[in-house]
This record gives structure tokens, sequence and C-alpha cells, in this order.
């Protein structure tokens, strides 16, 4: 998978509290941190080399799962939005609040 929309399925993939494993450029502008929420590998055999890790060790595998689906629940979740929602209506060239 390549393009934006990789993004969106990585998110979507912690959001199911699944261990991820991507590329420096899939994971970037996402906020998520490698050895935490998931793992950053980048070229076949550090890629490889990082599932392998994940599938030979589960009790890492459920620690990334959690912290991946608290992540995307705290910075992407719905009281997440409403907050950057409410804090946008204050910002410069936001649009007017209705009346």
């Amino acid at each position: 998978m390549t393009g934006p929309g990789i993004r969106i399925k990585l998110l979507e993939a912690l959001a199911h509290a699944c261990p991820v494993v991507s590329t420096r450029v899939g994971a970037e502008g996402i906020g998520a941190h490698h050895e935490s929420e998931l793992l950053v590998a980048d070229g076949a055999m550090h890629f490889a080399a990082a599932c392998a890790r994940v599938l030979e060790r589960p009790g890492l595998a459920r620690a990334m799962a959690r912290r991946g689906r608290d992540f995307v629940e705290r910075r992407h979740g719905p009281g997440a939005v409403l907050r950057r929602l409410r804090a946008s209506r204050g910002a410069p060239g936001a649009p007017p609040r209705p009346r």
C-alpha cells in the first residue's frame, strides 16, 4: 500500500488493537512512536525482522496493540476531534460561530 491513504489504514489498524509495523514514510505525520505504539522499519530486511519480532514476542504484540488503541482514542477519537474543533472556532481564519 502506498499514498496518503496508508495513514488512514494505519490508524484503523491501531484503533482495532492490531500490532503495526510500518515504514517511516507510512507512519509520518500521525504522531505514533517507534517501539511504543508501532514498529518502524525501512527496507525489506528490517521490515521482515520487525514483523518476525512481533510474531515471536506475543507480549510485545499485545502491549503495542494496547498502546496503539489508546493512542488513537487519545489523539483521533471523538473527544479529541471535538476538542480540536472547539479550539479552532477561536483560531484566526476560523469560520464564525453560528448564532
